[in-house]
């Protein structure tokens, strides 16, 4: 089944479907202090376990039409 995730615009944002360039960029987020904060575990994940995060949003899309986004600025990519 092959299945059209949309991009959502705003003036300042989209919304896109999860690459597995995204990778380095949400890796570097995650090991900032106190971004997991309010998490269970706040420890920071691995690059592998990010790689798996990112790659585990692609079914949801297949299966229940609906599923995560990056949120990307449009100023600074």
């Amino acid at each position: 089944m092959d299945i059209k995730i949309p991009i959502i615009s705003t003036a300042q944002l989209y919304l896109r479907p999860w690459v597995p360039e995204d990778v380095g960029e949400l890796f570097t987020i995650l090991q900032e202090k106190n971004i997991l904060h309010y998490f269970p575990d706040q420890s920071p994940p691995s690059w592998e376990k990010v790689e798996r995060y990112i790659e585990h949003h692609l079914p949801p899309w297949v299966q229940f039409g609906y599923g995560h986004w990056a949120v990307v600025s449009r100023d600074s990519g």
